[in-house]
């Protein structure tokens, strides 16, 4: 076979131009059109996208339910936690208190033994003397 022939059959054809003597080649685009794309999944029934619809509509609600559970628990939660935090400072205000009121106890109790303590010795040194009067 020929080279022009199998480059005939591929749609290329030689041509010579007047001012050269080599030939060149001209792919001539008169390419078939392409065929129309398959379908790759095979019909799908009225029943079945009736039944995928009827999950995905209670599939939502029950995402829906999810959600406003979910909404009132956090909720609740926060409120818990808004109330703890309450009474967390009340008793840290509590223990402040008792804590002033030792301190304050502890004071005053340390100045009475101080005077307790002068007032025993005063009276130690009273009974010395008595003794040694008589």
């Amino acid at each position: 076979m020929a080279p022009s022939s199998n480059l005939d059959s591929l749609g290329i054809y030689p041509r010579t131009s007047p001012s050269s003597s080599s030939g060149s080649l001209d792919i001539i685009v008169g390419s078939p059109s392409s065929p129309p794309p398959t379908l790759v999944s095979p019909r799908v029934g009225q029943a079945s996208v009736d039944d995928l619809q009827f999950q995905m509509n209670a599939l939502s609600d029950l995402l829906n339910k999810i959600q406003l559970r979910s909404q009132a628990e956090l909720h609740y939660y926060v409120q818990r936690i808004q109330e703890l935090e309450m009474h967390a400072t009340h008793a840290f205000e509590h223990v402040s208190e008792v804590q002033s009121y030792i301190e304050q106890k502890i004071v005053i109790l340390e100045a009475n033994l101080r005077m307790a303590k002068t007032n025993l010795m005063e009276a130690y040194e009273e009974i010395n003397r008595w003794r040694e009067l008589y």
